[in-house]
This record gives C-alpha cells, sequence and structure tokens, in this order.
C-alpha cells in the first residue's frame, strides 16, 4: 500500500489530476500562475491590478445590477470610471441584502442555475444563500492553491482534515467517487465534533497510515488532539499543519509545536470570499488574497488597537451575483509594510472575534463548538442569531433572536440537534430576545462554555 500511495504522490498532481481537470473542463490549475504573478508584484502592481478588477466589477453592476445602478446614482459614483479611492463613497453591502434583495444584486440576463449556489458561513448568524458564476469560482480555488504551495502542498497529494462533523460525510459513496477520493482528491476526513482518547487514538492510527503532506484544522480540536499526542507519547509525521475558522493563540501554537514539531500556518477565509489571506513562512500576519479581493479595514476608535476595525471586502471576479463592499462582520488590522518574506502584499495582522468553545458532555468528552458552524442555524427567515451557552454537562442555555418564520417546532428540532452533537439526552432552555451581547471586539460568539475549569 505504501507503494502504492508514493506512486500516487508521483502520478496524481502531474498527470492523473491535471487529466481530470481537462475532461471536466475545470480552469483552477490554468489561473495559479496568474494568482502568483500578481502576489508577486511591487505594491504598484498589485493596486493596479485591483483597480482594474473593481472597475471592471463595477461597469458590470452598474449596467446589469439595479441594486447596485442605484447605489451608484445614489452616491455619485460613475461606475465605468470608479478608482479605489471612490470605494469608501459606496454604502456597504450587508447581509440583509443577500438575504433580501438578491433578485436586485443578480445581473440581468442571468440564471441561478447556471452559476455556484452557497450560503454564509453561520458562526454568528443564520447563513444566507448567495451565488458565484464558475470562472470565479475557479479563480477562488486557484489562490487557495498558490497559497497552500507556501507549506509544501498542492492538489493530489494526500490531504487529511480534522474537521465538522460526520454528518457533513454523505452515508455511502458510488465506486465512482470511492475511486475518485482514492485517487484524485486523496483526502481524510477526520470529524471533530465528539473529541475523547479512544476516538483521538484511531485519528492517530489514520494519520500514521494515511500520511498526510498537509493537516488541515479548526485550532480548538487541534490543541485537544495535540494534547492527547504529547499525553501519549506519540509523534505523527506531519509536515505542514493549516488552521482556520477560529483564533489561533500563542498558547495553542506551542502545544502544537511541542506535539508535531511544525509551527501551523493560519489563514483566514469565509464562504463569501474564499481565502481571504494567508501567513507566510515568518508568521507574521496573513498576506491577502489581493488576486481576488480588494480588503477594507473601516478603522473604528472603539477598539483598544489602533487601526482596528470592520474588515469589508469587493469580490474582484464575481461579476454575475457582484460582492462589492461586503460587510464580513469581522474585526481585524491591515499592515501595509513589507513582510520579511519580501513580499508587499498588505497583511491582516490580526482577526478578533472569531472564538468558540468547547463543550463537555458527561463522557467527559470535548466537543468544539466550532463544530457546530452552518449545522444548527439553517434558515435565515427562522432564525437571525443565536448563541448557545453550557451551564453543565447537560444543562444549555439557548439565547435566540428569532426570524419571521421561528415557531415551536423550531426549538423541538434545535433540541434533537444538540443531542446528536453532545452525544447524549440534555436540557435546553429557549430564551428570545431582541439582541444577543456581542464581545468587545464586535464579534459574537456562537458557543459559550460556562462551566467551572475543573470541570474536565
Amino acid at each position: 500500500m505504501r507503494a502504492v500511495d508514493a506512486a500516487l504522490d508521483l502520478l496524481t498532481p502531474s498527470v492523473l489530476l491535471p487529466a481530470y481537470r481537462m475532461l471536466t473542463k475545470d480552469r483552477t490549475q490554468a489561473y495559479v500562475r496568474n494568482v502568483e504573478r500578481i502576489i508577486g508584484a511591487s505594491r504598484e502592481k498589485i493596486l493596479a491590478h485591483q483597480e482594474t478588477r473593481v472597475r471592471e466589477v463595477c461597469r458590470v453592476a452598474g449596467s446589469r445590477s439595479s441594486f447596485y445602478r442605484n447605489r451608484f446614482a445614489g452616491a455619485g459614483v460613475d461606475p465605468d470610471n470608479i478608482g479605489l479611492g471612490d470605494l469608501p463613497r459606496l454604502p456597504l453591502l450587508e447581509k440583509d441584502d443577500l438575504r433580501d434583495r438578491s433578485d436586485e444584486i443578480l445581473a440581468a440576463g442571468v440564471e441561478r442555475s447556471t452559476l455556484r449556489q452557497s450560503a454564509t458561513g453561520g458562526t454568528t448568524a443564520s447563513p444566507i444563500t448567495f451565488w458565484m458564476d464558475w470562472d470565479a469560482e475557479a479563480r477562488r480555488r486557484s489562490a487557495a492553491i498558490a497559497f497552500d504551495k507556501w507549506v509544501g502542498y498542492e492538489p493530489g497529494l494526500p490531504l487529511a482534515l480534522l474537521w465538522g462533523a460526520r454528518q457533513d460525510l454523505p452515508a455511502s459513496l458510488s465506486w465512482k467517487d470511492q475511486v475518485r477520493k482514492r485517487i484524485i482528491s486523496r483526502n481524510l476526513f477526520l470529524p471533530s465534533s465528539v473529541l475523547d482518547d479512544t476516538i483521538m487514538e484511531g485519528f492517530a492510527r489514520q494519520i500514521d497510515a494515511f500520511r498526510p503532506r498537509l493537516l488541515q484544522t479548526y485550532p480548538s480540536p487541534l490543541e485537544i488532539f495535540a494534547q492527547f499526542l504529547l499525553r501519549r507519547g506519540i509523534r505523527l509525521d506531519v509536515p505542514a499543519i493549516t488552521c482556520t475558522a477560529e483564533t489561533l493563540f500563542p498558547h495553542q501554537i506551542d502545544t502544537i509545536e511541542r506535539a508535531f514539531g511544525v509551527t501551523p500556518f493560519n489563514w483566514y477565509g469565509s464562504r463569501e470570499c474564499g481565502r481571504v489571506a494567508t501567513e507566510c513562512r515568518f508568521h507574521n500576519g496573513m498576506h491577502i488574497n489581493a488576486y481576488g479581493l480588494f480588503v477594507e479595514v473601516l478603522e473604528e476608535d472603539r477598539f483598544e488597537q489602533p487601526g482596528t476595525g470592520q474588515i469589508v471586502i469587493t469580490d474582484l471576479w464575481n461579476t454575475s451575483f457582484p460582492m462589492i463592499r461586503y460587510r464580513t462582520g469581522d474585526v481585524g488590522r491591515i499592515d501595509v509594510s513589507r513582510c520579511e518574506c519580501g513580499l508587499e502584499l498588505p497583511r491582516i495582522v490580526e482577526v478578533c472575534g472569531r472564538m468558540t468553545d468547547v463543550f463537555i458532555n458527561s463522557k467527559r468528552q470535548r466537543i468544539p463548538g466550532v463544530a457546530f458552524t452552518n449545522r444548527i442555524i439553517t434558515e435565515s427567515d427562522v432564525i437571525e442569531e443565536m448563541q448557545i451557552l453550557q451551564h453543565d454537562y447537560r444543562r444549555f442555555e439557548i439565547l435566540i433572536k428569532p426570524g419571521p418564520h421561528y415557531t415551536v417546532e423550531t426549538e423541538i428540532w434545535i433540541g434533537e440537534c444538540l443531542d446528536e452533537f453532545i452525544g447524549e439526552s440534555v436540557v435546553a432552555k429557549f430564551e428570545l430576545v431582541r439582541e444577543i451581547p456581542h464581545e468587545k471586539s464586535g464579534k459574537l460568539r456562537f458557543c459559550k462554555n460556562l462551566m467551572p475549569a475543573d470541570a474536565s
């Protein structure tokens, strides 16, 4: 089996995957060199590329989207001659706009059936549907490939994901899907929703046999897994680790380094914007994907750290469903100075407020709160915002800002979902509220464990 895997390490990235993409007319790989050319360019050329793309996206939006046509007119901005300096004159695109005015945002003459449907992330509020044209989707994936090459990974090499929940996987795979998974995608999925020593021992065996070139995960389950490896004295051969979806704290980095012998790379992304920014080998902030995005930070005095504000993003390629000055809901800072690696890409040096807690059940199994993302909340017209508070092993409080279609049946369904994720029957007390308190960063924490520190 090791000999087969070694052969696939050579054949899949160079022969099998390119052939598969040619058959499926997937242009992702073709755009990677374009991405690398921009992210390696001078600051002036980067800004010139972004300005060209902003003007093109706005030109199409102004002529084919009634939503943006009205916005440009109201702001007194000519979409055919817009520059980066004109963007702040435009109102922000809100999640409510995506939910309530998608017909107006969609470019005229474009059928939704020809687009890729996706949904916003659900760590703070309900997912909201949006669309992308397939060419923009390919360019988005190409940026992720270019940045992952920094850690020595490319598609076709074995990838392990400590990620999500077992419910995310299909109940069964067709033989074609099994062949594609074995030869083309080569992914090992390790559900992070419930973790105890028995489960993590199995993960360690699978990783050792699979020998991934990259482990991609969330910080909180990775920290729990790293602590297990240290207790057991297990060392796994994992050349590179990347983390996303949560804040990666210094104490977590220390634990991960001691367990794996490598420093994790942090990256920031979202469903709406794809790979936004990625750390280089100097781990001094995350380099922005300037090929695909233009990122602004709206500085606010209420934040303690100067230069900190709300992160606002313009997609530079999606013309079918333009996302111009989209308020992400995240908070951060940008550094435009040249990095030690030599790149002149601006860097996001901090993303505040992306934080979830780890729940604990009566079996002392740990369930990272991030595993609930996009699963408990599913429809924005049912639930606008939600926060889950754990007071005891089986006692939970759920704060809900209800949507117009919220019903008692919604609470029954949420209770059943919570039982499933916690792995046992729990008592959930529901409270409907007008607003849910946000953290100082401005972000809403989806999950909070309020149990005593010694409860585990």
